[in-house]
This record gives structure tokens, sequence and C-alpha cells, in this order.
């Protein structure tokens, strides 16, 4: 797996624990209301800041899309033929 696509995962990994767990906060409800309201805001804050990295290149995880060019810079390097004097 490329760097980037690991580093895509975490994030991607993050995000879809902390929406099932506002989700299932949501469901019970013996959870306190406060408790639900945190985990929106910050499950909305980060996925928004990781759609602006990734769309936008813009925001705190632009390096995400860094890392996709760099990765792709290595594969065509690596799929192009050496020269004789290389």
């Amino acid at each position: 797996m490329k760097k980037s696509e690991k580093e895509f995962f975490k994030h991607f990994a993050f995000i879809s624990i902390v929406v099932s767990v506002t989700i299932l906060l949501a469901c019970c409800s013996s959870s306190p209301k406060w408790l639900v309201q945190v985990f929106i805001i910050v499950s909305f804050s980060y996925v928004f800041l990781f759609m602006l990295g990734l769309v936008l290149g813009y925001g705190p995880l632009k390096y995400i899309g860094k890392l996709y060019a760099e990765d792709a810079n290595r594969h065509l390097k690596s799929r192009r033929q050496n020269q004789p004097w290389e």
C-alpha cells in the first residue's frame, strides 16, 4: 500500500469511527445531549477540513494530496525505461 493510501485510510477510518459513535449516541436515549452535540461538531468540522484538503488542496490535511502527487511521480519514474548511459 502506498504512503498516500495509508494516510487517506487513517483519516477515513477516524471519520467513520466518529460518525458511527455520533449516530450510536444519537440513537441512545440515555446519552447526554451535550455529548452528542460535541461529537456532531467534531465530526462535522473534521469532515469539512478533510474535504477541503482533498478537493481544494487547502487546509491542514492538504498533505494527502501532496503524497498522492509524489506517489504518482515515483510510479512514472519507475515505469520509464532507463537509457543505456543511466
